[in-house]
């Protein structure tokens, strides 16, 4: 998982951190780590999904957890936009991706009743969720909150 933020830097995660490089110099920017209280603030376990809007300065990172958090945030300045909870029990976002104008986050449980849910990134609250037929390996959002999931049946 890596996104060019610009002509200058990448964007990747790396552990429970999402990690902003710049290629020519090597210097690196994180969101997340510091002191277990700053910690908590972001991510708590590690990181297992990506997604990056260049045009908004938008990425969504998704982590494993009992309650694994997706983290929405600027790579430019390395601010925290959202913290949204994805629900108890479901042990991992596994994928996400948000919708192109960024005021939807979409998420994928790692369940055993793997399912798709919706938030809103603003308020962080779910707005959908939708049960999938088995664990989903990626996703992609289109115009008008538009998601297309792709799996493996029976996982």
């Amino acid at each position: 998982m890596l996104f060019y933020a610009d002509a200058d830097n990448i964007v990747y995660p790396a552990a429970l951190l999402g990690v902003k490089m710049n290629k020519d110099t090597l210097e690196q920017q994180y969101l997340g780590g510091g002191s277990f209280d700053n910690h908590r603030d972001y991510h708590t376990d590690d990181i297992v999904a990506l997604d990056y809007l260049a045009d908004l300065d938008l990425a969504a990172t998704g982590a494993l957890g009992k309650n694994p958090e997706i983290c929405v945030w600027r790579p430019s300045d390395m601010s925290l936009v959202k913290k949204i909870r994805q629900g108890k029990d479901t042990r991992a976002a596994s994928c996400v991706r948000l919708s192109k104008d960024g005021r939807f986050a979409f998420s994928t449980c790692k369940s055993e009743k793997p399912c798709l849910r919706a938030f809103e990134v603003e308020s962080g609250k779910m707005i959908d969720e939708e049960r999938l037929q088995g664990a989903a390996i990626q996703m992609a959002a289109g115009e008008d909150g538009l998601v297309a999931v792709a799996g493996v049946r029976g996982t």
